[in-house]
């Protein structure tokens, strides 16, 4: 931990090519998404579940045929602690996750699905801003939206519905 910033010290992620794991390839990719921050690049017409590496952690997907500049984003986004999924691998994804099941609600934003987990893992409003760069004021408005767009009364309650939908998992919580 850096004192100063109540940040980890930054890492960088580290690129894996899906047809090169050995193995069970989900299980090899998730065991490196425990270590490290992974940029996974899956080859076209690969048969791949996009949802269960992302819950596994891998923090960015990239088509193998996709342009370098696609790879320098999720790069780059992984980097600063998102998540990056490519222009290439976006109708594979849609295709996995479906229709929503709640069309009356408003899908969530990357930066309300930061916040959220950065509630559900138990930090203050203050300690979700300096780790996303954004001031306390903004993170206490994706806070009230969230719990608008959840149903939530309180953070207890987002917390819950946060796992029931797959942005945390339960017994996630660390201060």
């Amino acid at each position: 931990m850096c004192p100063l910033t109540d940040q980890s010290a930054p890492v960088a992620p580290i690129l894996l090519d899906w047809a090169t794991l050995p193995g069970d390839r989900y299980s090899a990719a998730a065991g490196m998404a425990e270590t490290h921050q992974v940029v996974l690049s899956i080859p076209a017409g690969e048969p791949v579940d996009l949802l269960v590496l992302l819950r596994a952690g891998i923090r960015g997907l990239i088509a193998a045929e996709d342009a370098p500049s696609e790879l320098d984003l999720a790069l780059a986004a992984v980097a600063a602690g998102g998540r990056h999924v490519s222009v290439g691998l976006a109708a594979r994804f849609v295709d996995v996750v479906g229709e929503p099941t709640r069309p009356d609600r408003a899908p969530l934003t990357f930066r309300e699905i930061e916040v959220l987990q950065g509630i559900t893992r138990g930090l203050t409003h203050r300690q979700v801003a300096r780790r996303i760069g954004v001031t306390e004021a903004t993170v206490h408005t994706y806070a009230k939206r969230l719990r608008r767009k959840l149903d939530a009364a309180n953070k207890a309650d987002l917390t819950r519905r946060a796992i029931e939908l797959g942005y945390a998992e339960d017994g996630a919580f660390e201060v």
